[in-house]
């Protein structure tokens, strides 16, 4: 019987290959085989990036690209609708080419950041397309396969179709990116319809998608399905990262600028104080809430803290506070100051964030003048060190020399108040006398009107009154209240301690009536001497008459 070997055909009995059995040689060709077969399986896995990375190559070159849509959109648009003439007035004399690369190019990636929220959709939705396109085709190089003679056709079309899709989207990448505040509500799909699929706009669409499509296809290609002998992590992994550095740097504003923050400028220099056109500094806050800082005093150990505010506008445009998060020291709170104080001047023009600061004027108004001095009369500058000062005096155990030496270190930044001198009841003259008004008056009336809103029956004040004077005297009592409920029960009163108050509250009110008293006769005498005045120049006035 005769056996086929490899080469020949020969007995059974010398059926032998290399001194291998025919049966053992046709088996290890399998096996070699398959080895082979993993082995470029695995060679073309490594080459061949996973599959997110290949959408997230799509999506974030697209991203980055961005800014070069208008400009072939323009182009378009100027090659469809222009005659040579209007051409050459639009480009100078040159050409679209040379115009778009050297004026168009670099204005659009300086204000890249404008165009955040269409790159964030359009990366996004380029992404999108990418995956259901290769799901559905079954991998990248059956994607990658339909060409029109040599031109390919997945990039364009995957363009194409993001670009006819992508505007929908605008809306809500317009409001992640600047927030509910900012939203295009007026953005209606009605809106989105006439504007982006007229006759006009609609094939400008369209070629931007195409062309953009076929740039990227041909630069991401071999990225995409990999290059034979790279290993895909030190080819597409780096381009992937290279391009995230890229759109870091592209549409951070932070990143991109070197406008200064407020507390940065100086405003001391000619420019910015001379009579015609003075200069103006460009700078920045984080926020209006870096504004709203104020003094206080720490209810257990009575020294000094800075608050921060919490700002709240109402609809009429009122300003309203929030107490928030507290640091051992004034510095904050003088640092909050100096920089409202700063951004009011004429020589400078505030941003309320880095981002708006970069494009000056161009997405955002610049905080005005008459705005921050409407925050600044509002701010509770007095009343919250005021008012902690009469708890710690009220119910801690914090020394009277802290508490009084805490009020002497606070009393510049007090003065400083665009309302001190301007209440009802007038401000102390010093740090010694309000801290004697709060021991005595203030710290009387607040616990007499804490006895009647308890429930103690009423005596010779009522609630209203002893509310209206400790707020005219800048105590916030609701704040003063929610200290104290903090602090923990207080010591119980007692008879003699009412009564106590009540001396300490008639004598005050005698003061005040005096006083009022006082202001009105000075009111009425200089009103009497102005009426005097003004009947004794009538009368030397009628008698230096001529008469006929």
């Amino acid at each position: 019987m005769l056996h086929r070997c490899p080469s020949r055909v020969i007995p059974p009995s010398s059926c032998q290959w290399r001194g291998i059995p025919w049966a053992t040689a046709s088996r290890s060709g399998r096996a070699l085989s398959a080895s082979s077969s993993e082995s470029k399986e695995t060679r073309f896995s490594d080459e061949q990036p996973p599959v997110l990375v290949r959408a997230g190559l799509v999506g974030a070159s697209t991203a980055l690209m961005t800014p070069i849509f208008p400009i072939i959109g323009f182009n378009q648009l100027v090659f469809r609708f222009a005659t040579p003439k209007q051409q050459g007035l639009i480009n100078g004399g040159t050409s679209m080419l040379y115009f778009s690369a050297m004026v168009l190019a670099p204005n659009a990636f300086y204000y890249a950041p404008i165009l955040l929220p269409f790159a964030v959709s359009n990366g996004v939705t380029a992404a999108a397309l990418y995956l259901a396109a290769e799901t559905a085709l079954g991998g990248p190089r059956k994607l990658a396969a339909p060409k029109l003679g040599p031109i390919p056709l997945a990039g364009p079309g995957l363009g194409l179709a993001t670009a006819m899709m992508v505007p929908w989207t605008y809306p809500y990448s317009w409001t992640l990116v600047y927030g509910p505040a900012e939203a295009l509500t007026w953005l209606s799909s009605d809106m989105i319809w006439n504007l982006c699929y007229s006759s006009w706009m609609g094939p400008c669409l369209a070629m931007t998608g195409l062309v953009s499509g076929l740039i990227l296809d041909v630069v991401l290609r071999p990225l995409v399905l990999g290059v034979p002998g790279w290993h895909w992590p030190k080819l597409a992994g780096v381009v992937l990262a290279a391009t995230s550095m890229g759109l870091v740097a592209l549409y951070s504003t932070s990143t991109r600028t070197d406008v200064p923050h407020l507390a940065d400028v100086s405003l001391d220099a000619e420019e910015f104080h001379r009579w015609f056109f003075p200069a103006t500094a460009v700078c920045f806050v984080r926020g209006r809430e870096e504004f709203c800082w104020v003094p206080g005093l720490d209810h257990h150990s009575g020294k000094v803290v800075s608050e921060k505010q919490y700002l709240v506008q109402d609809a009429s445009g009122s300003f309203a506070f929030d107490p928030g998060a507290r640091e051992v020291g004034i510095g904050s709170a003088s640092r909050s100051q100096a920089l409202l104080a700063k951004a009011q001047d004429r020589g400078a023009r505030c941003y309320s964030s880095h981002h708006l600061a970069f494009f000056d004027g161009l997405v955002g108004d610049a905080l005005g003048r008459g705005e921050l001095s409407k925050l600044a009369d509002a701010l509770p500058l007095q009343e919250a060190a005021v008012t902690d000062a009469l708890v710690v005096l009220l119910a801690s155990s914090a020394p009277v020399e802290v508490v009084s030496k805490s009020l002497e270190e606070l009393w510049p930044l007090l003065l400083s108040s665009a309302r001190f001198g301007s209440r009802k009841t007038p401000w102390p003259t010093s740090p010694e006398d309000l801290l004697s008004d709060l021991r005595s008056t203030r710290s009387a009336q607040f616990r007499e009107l804490q006895r009647l809103e308890a429930g103690a029956p009423e005596g010779p004040f009522r609630a209203e009154e002893l509310r209206s004077s400790l707020q005219g005297a800048g105590i916030i009592v609701a704040r003063a209240q929610s200290a104290l409920r903090a602090l923990g029960p207080s010591a119980k009163d007692d008879a003699s301690e009412r009564a106590s108050d009540w001396l300490v509250l008639g004598r005050h009110l005698r003061q005040e009536r005096l006083s009022d008293a006082k202001q009105k006769l000075i009111g009425g005498v200089l009103a009497t001497l102005g009426i005097v005045v003004a009947l004794k120049w009538l009368s030397f006035a009628l008698e230096h008459i001529p008469k006929d």
